[in-house]
């Protein structure tokens, strides 16, 4: 994983006529949206790193999407966000 575009896996659940996305290795980090493509994340995932980096608060290591264990009707993707470029 590079530094600047860490890769955190999201667990995607549909809701109604939403799709939410929550990020098991962050806690509070969770987003939703209209559609799949609407609810992928990064702008939700980039902040809460943000927040984590600007508090000095432990940032932990992606855990691998093979060890997760998405509950019942989750769909595991990655999601990568480019922090060099939110710094700016």
């Amino acid at each position: 994983m590079r530094k600047d575009v860490p890769i955190y896996p999201a667990l995607l659940s549909e809701e109604g006529a939403y799709v939410c996305v929550r990020f098991p290795d962050l806690p509070g980090c969770n987003s939703f949206g209209a559609g799949y493509a609407d609810a992928i994340a990064k702008d939700a995932l980039g902040g809460h790193l943000l927040s984590m980096e600007e508090d000095n608060d432990p940032i932990p290591a992606p855990t691998p999407i093979n060890k997760l264990e998405p509950e019942k009707e989750e769909l595991a993707v990655l999601i990568d966000v480019p922090m060099d470029v939110l710094r700016k």
